[in-house]
């Protein structure tokens, strides 16, 4: 934008509309993560299956969770704005 080129206010635009889809794509993967497996790491299907999650593998599952974000944001990177 600094340059004086006005072909960047489209660049700049399209890397916003890019963010903001990414945004929403990370918080539905948040939103569906947390709601789906803590649940499962409080307990909630001991009484139906006898299935317990030690905290140590919540604990790296909510890890991977976070670089798997990480990793979707990082897609921005390929984007081309040319």
């Amino acid at each position: 934008l600094l340059d004086g080129d006005i072909r960047g206010l489209v660049r700049a635009h399209t890397l916003a509309t890019a963010a903001v889809a990414n945004i929403k794509t990370n918080l539905a993967l948040a939103f569906g993560y947390n709601a789906v497996l803590i649940p499962v790491a409080a307990g909630a299907l001991y009484p139906l299956l006898g299935l317990v999650i030690s905290p140590m593998l919540a604990a790296a599952a909510m890890s991977l969770s976070s670089l798997s974000m990480i990793g979707n944001s990082l897609s921005l990177r390929r984007l081309k704005l040319e």
